[in-house]
Order: C-alpha cells, then sequence, then structure tokens
C-alpha cells in the first residue's frame, strides 16, 4: 500500500492509509522533531510507529516518507509547530551567550543542543529494526 511516488505532496489523499498508522506515524515524527532530533532519527521513530500499528515491514519506511509529506505540506502549521519551538528554544541558548548567528554547522553545536542519537547512527538503527 504504499503511497503514489509521483504526487505532489499536497495532492497526496491522507485517506489511502489506515488512520492508525498515519496517526502513528507522523505524530512519532513530529514528537521527534519537537525534540530536536535530526530528520534521519524522526524517519527511524516514525517507522518504529508505523510498525507497532501494523503495517507492513517492508513498505513501512517508504510509506513512512511519503505519510510525513503529505501531513507536512498539508498540515504544516500543526506538523511543524514542536520543531518551531525546538529551534526558539536553541536560538534562545546561543543568544543567551551572546553568539549570534550560530556556527553555521550544526556538528560544530554544544552536545547539550542536540538529544542523543542511536549507537551507529540512525540509518543503521532503521535497517536493525526493518530486519527484525
Amino acid at each position: 500500500m504504499p503511497g503514489p511516488s509521483a504526487a505532489q505532496p499536497h495532492n497526496i489523499p491522507l485517506k489511502q492509509w489506515p488512520r492508525a498508522w498515519l496517526v502513528a506515524a507522523t505524530s512519532a515524527y513530529r514528537q521527534a522533531m519537537g525534540e530536536g532530533h535530526r530528520d534521519a532519527t524522526a524517519l527511524l521513530h516514525a517507522v518504529a510507529a508505523l510498525l507497532a500499528a501494523g503495517a507492513p515491514r517492508e513498505e513501512a519506511t517508504a510509506m513512512a516518507r511519503v505519510m510525513v509529506a503529505a501531513v507536512s505540506a498539508q498540515h504544516a502549521r500543526w506538523f511543524w509547530a514542536p520543531a518551531e519551538a525546538m529551534e526558539a528554544r536553541r536560538e534562545a541558548w546561543w543568544r543567551q551567550r551572546n553568539i549570534w548567528p550560530p556556527p553555521t554547522d550544526p556538528g560544530r553545536w554544544p552536545a547539550e543542543l542536540w538529544p542523543p542519537e542511536p549507537e551507529g547512527g540512525a540509518e543503521a538503527a532503521l535497517q536493525a529494526l526493518l530486519n527484525g
């Protein structure tokens, strides 16, 4: 039941997926981004939630990507609100230290501005999740 790959995210019908799957995947991604995770880790959270909701393992990654794209395009204000709040907290952190703008490479930011990532990286954790 993969989503249409050629469609623009704002034209993808959300009703093509079971509601429980859509809510699980997009809510997990939204929450992870709001916690400050990077995209790859947020996708890992979305796929894990999708699998827990009963989605087929072989389609979960592609399905989660399309779901996230569609919901973020069609409900952008709701979807990105937690991530925007996290960015505001990060900005305040830098400004409190009289450093603005911050370094352009987030890899040079202090670890306290990032939540811990999965050991071995998000991509490896995603593959381990999909391989059972």
